[in-house]
Order: C-alpha cells, then structure tokens, then sequence
C-alpha cells in the first residue's frame, strides 16, 4: 500500500494540472454512511499535501 504522502509528491513531480476521484464502495449501505468516510479521507489527503477545489454543482 503506497504512502499517500509520496504519491502527492511524485504526482507534483509531473508538472500537470491532474484531478483524482476517491470512491468508497460500501453498496450495500445507507446513503449517508460513506460521506463522512469520503469528508475524512478528503481532510487526510489535503493534509498529504493533495489540494484542490471542488466542482462546482451545475444542478443548483
């Protein structure tokens, strides 16, 4: 399992305007268990160094 920390830093390495997406697989579950899953592990990969904005919701 690779360090989230060196993965940031080999992806900033590449000089790219990169996205990633962090899924949680818990089907079968209530829709509301995996986002605080999804909101944790946001929070520790900014503090790995893995920052960004969010899209903005286009439905509203």
């Amino acid at each position: 399992m690779p360090n989230p920390a060196d993965v940031v830093a080999e992806l900033a390495r590449l000089g790219a305007e990169l996205f990633v997406i962090v899924e949680q697989d818990l089907y079968p579950c209530a829709p509301e268990v995996p986002l605080p899953i999804a909101v944790s592990t946001r929070e520790h990969l900014a503090s790995c160094g893995l920052t960004g904005t969010r899209r903005p919701n286009i439905d509203r």
